[in-house]
């Protein structure tokens, strides 16, 4: 029986954004009840002194306006070169959107061109993954405080026309930081830059145009690929087909925040798995930790574990490897090394 990987599953996740916050008053997501006490890897500054007084932005992610919108995102590779992409995203301001690639500029080369066929089925395939995991969305009030470091930058600048507010975001446990672009009459979030733990970007992305009054006659919008239903525990793991693993360890800052199970079955048969997804945020950023089940329970005695895939993908690390008898991915933007000892702290008890 063929089982194709998390890492490509995951793309199909329909429900991708309903965990990440993005509420303009600021409640976005929350962790759960008893959530910060129950991983291993928590701790760290807490909130600084005077930090509850420093005044946050109020912003929200473009998806959530009617608009179009162009954008060019920018990706450095393990060489350290940038790839470009130039992308126009279409909303509706009803929860309807669909993201299109228009031109790509590979590693080293001069300029912005037209993307090939495989580039534009591949944003197709990944436009729900690529809006709403790796585009940035606020979370609750407290997270922001308790991960971050706010500091407005002096002036205004003007971005698709409109005149915007700079922030820096400093992550308090050292994984780097993000400047925020914000459109201040609008509340809404034009651009980004994210920079590693050396200071060094990761990616960016910046609005070249923005209509407020798009005619959308005609838009395919992205549609969810297989359904999507709350994980609840035991009683939910014949539907599932498994019993996921257990998480023992997140990056200081983040907290569970969901479960979901995707039921792909129910669409692709068993060439693609049903997977359990558990979210993690940190006001700003996400990680996500895949499982798919496998034949069986895998012989008794230790539980095996082999790291299979390390890379870097659009600016999103993952690591994604079989965990005894469960193929286990984690993506996110937090140093590799915190993601390896996430993956790795998933285990049976």
């Amino acid at each position: 029986m063929r089982r194709v990987p998390v890492l490509i599953a995951l793309f199909l996740a329909p429900w991708l954004g309903s965990c990440l916050g993005g509420s303009s008053s600021g409640a976005g997501a929350a962790a759960a009840p008893g959530a910060e006490n129950a991983l291993a890897g928590q701790g760290g500054p807490g909130l600084a002194a005077g930090a509850a007084a420093h005044h946050l932005p109020t912003f929200r992610a473009p998806e959530e306006f009617l608009l179009e919108a162009e954008r060019l995102y920018r990706v450095r590779d393990a060489a350290g070169a940038y790839e470009v992409f130039r992308e126009v995203l279409r909303a509706d301001g009803q929860g309807q959107f669909a993201l299109e690639l228009t031109g790509h500029q590979p590693a080293g080369a001069a300029a912005i061109g037209p993307p090939s066929l495989d580039w534009q089925a591949r944003y197709e395939f990944r436009q729900r993954f690529l809006v709403h995991f790796r585009d940035l969305h606020r979370g609750s009030e407290e997270s922001l405080r308790r991960n971050y470091v706010w500091e407005e930058l002096p002036g205004s600048v003007t971005m698709a026309g409109r005149s915007c507010s700079r922030h820096l975001v400093t992550n308090r446990y050292g994984y780097g930081s993000i400047e925020l672009t914000i459109d201040d009459q609008l509340e809404l979030l034009l651009g980004w830059v994210v920079r590693d733990e050396t200071g060094q970007e990761l990616s960016s992305l910046e609005t070249t145009a923005l209509n407020l009054a798009p005619n959308l006659t005609g838009v395919t919008w992205s549609a969810p690929a297989a359904p999507i239903q709350p994980y609840r525990g035991p009683i939910d793991d014949p539907v599932l087909g498994f019993t996921p693993l257990s998480l023992h360890y997140a990056p200081a800052g983040y907290f569970p925040t969901e479960e979901r199970m995707v039921l792909t079955e129910q669409v692709f048969g068993t060439s693609i798995r049903n997977f359990h997804v558990e979210v993690l945020h940190d006001g700003l950023q996400t990680i996500l930790i895949g499982q798919q089940g496998g034949n069986g329970t895998g012989p008794g005695g230790p539980i095996q574990k082999t790291i299979i895939k390390l890379s870097d993908l659009g600016g999103v690390r993952v690591v994604e490897g079989p965990i005894g008898a469960r193929q286990v991915c984690v993506l996110g933007t937090a140093p590799m090394q915190e993601l390896r000892a996430t993956w790795n702290s998933t285990s049976q008890f």
